[in-house]
């Protein structure tokens, strides 16, 4: 500071030329604290020493144009960057650095949420207000809360995506509520890219339904438990979370299970499926069948499920696009049983991709929850 004190006074002694006013007005301006001034005389000096000073002083007063210029040329102090930014209420620099946070195994999830969800981030972290809001609420508002458990705090970026995910893309997890926990003992493998299989307390010890998050392996799900990887998208959420809601797949399942869900053997009534062992009926079995559809109240006449045949016979399948009876593929590994799903169309439960939830799978899920309560 005394070497550029010694330029001011020089600079001052120096004739009364124009420039040099200029330049001594701007050296008194700088020194008085003004950004503008702090920046322009960054950007003149040569010493890249020098300009780094000035350069930092305008940022900390306020220039935003001198927090990008350090950003870029001096990258390796990023973090340094992003907490003056947001200290100074940029935008960017509060998502850059929340995120940063969001990443880092050394942010609890409880910390991260108390230091940046506060009205003053609310702006430039809209898109995580919109998913705290939705899913992650107080437990008396919501019908249920699933713990999302993970081996490491910088999971939580990964729970976050998923959510903010589903949200963008519609998916059907109304009034759900999950929160992040981390077990240090979870252990996750997977061999060959095959399922996920997780130890650990969270995996003996619990009795509620939870969400494991697995670094790698196929997801699935059981009654009390779902398991991801970072491959599983919000899709891939959905579609097991609706095993919960009492949806059953309606792709071919693979032999073993579809022996035992198909004939019976499985501990599970569908929402979304009836399994027959024939595919014509007389009319008294229509009509019984229709009355014991989980979706009878959208079918409207029985008669819409079936085709009449020349022997009085009905022969099974819907022929329009309505809510019908239409054959689903679920199990095309058993000799002499077929599985009938509500819908023409492929649906998220044939393939999660499509993420196509149909309206009437919706409200067969509303009608799951309200039962479950």
């Amino acid at each position: 500071m005394i070497k550029w004190g010694l330029v001011v006074i020089l600079t001052m002694l120096i004739g009364s030329d124009s420039n040099w006013t200029s330049n001594q007005q701007r050296w008194f301006a700088s020194f008085a604290g003004d950004p503008k001034a702090q920046l322009q005389i960054a950007n003149l000096l040569p010493q890249r020493s020098a300009s780094f000073y000035w350069r930092q002083q305008a940022a900390t007063n306020g220039s935003l144009e001198a927090l990008e210029q350090l950003k870029r040329q001096y990258p390796s102090q990023r973090l340094r960057w992003l907490k003056l930014g947001t200290a100074l209420g940029d935008g960017p620099s509060i998502y850059q650095y929340a995120k940063y946070q969001l990443d880092n195994d050394g942010v609890s999830w409880s910390d991260w949420l108390n230091k940046w969800h506060q009205p003053e981030y609310q702006q430039p972290l809209a898109n995580y207000f919109k998913v705290i809001e939705t899913f992650i609420r107080p437990d008396d508002t919501c019908h249920q809360t699933i713990p999302v458990v993970a081996a490491a705090a910088s999971e939580k970026s990964h729970f976050i995506a998923l959510l903010q995910e589903s949200l963008e893309l519609g998916t059907p997890l109304a009034n759900g509520c999950f929160k992040f926990v981390v077990e240090a003992d979870l252990r996750c493998e997977s061999k060959g890219g095959e399922r996920a299989h997780c130890t650990g307390a969270a995996v003996s010890q619990s009795q509620q339904q939870q969400i494991l998050l697995a670094k790698r392996g196929k997801a699935s799900s059981t009654p009390n438990t779902i398991i991801l990887s970072r491959d599983s998208d919000a899709s891939v959420l959905a579609h097991e979370l609706a095993h919960w809601w009492g949806f059953a797949d309606e792709y071919a399942m693979r032999p073993a299970l579809a022996q035992a869900f198909c004939n019976g053997h499985y501990p599970f009534s569908p929402v979304n499926l009836v399994i027959t062992d024939t595919k014509t009926m007389t009319t008294e079995q229509l009509k019984n069948l229709a009355d014991t559809l989980p979706w009878k109240d959208q079918i409207g006449d029985w008669r819409s499920l079936a085709t009449r045949q020349n022997d009085g016979r009905w022969k099974l399948g819907s022929r329009d696009k309505q809510v019908g009876l239409f054959r689903a593929k679920t199990c095309d590994n058993v000799a002499g049983v077929t599985a009938w799903k509500p819908v023409s169309q492929v649906t998220a439960m044939e393939n999660h991709k499509t993420n196509v939830w149909p309206l009437l799978y919706q409200q067969l899920i509303q009608n799951y929850k309200a039962n479950a309560n």
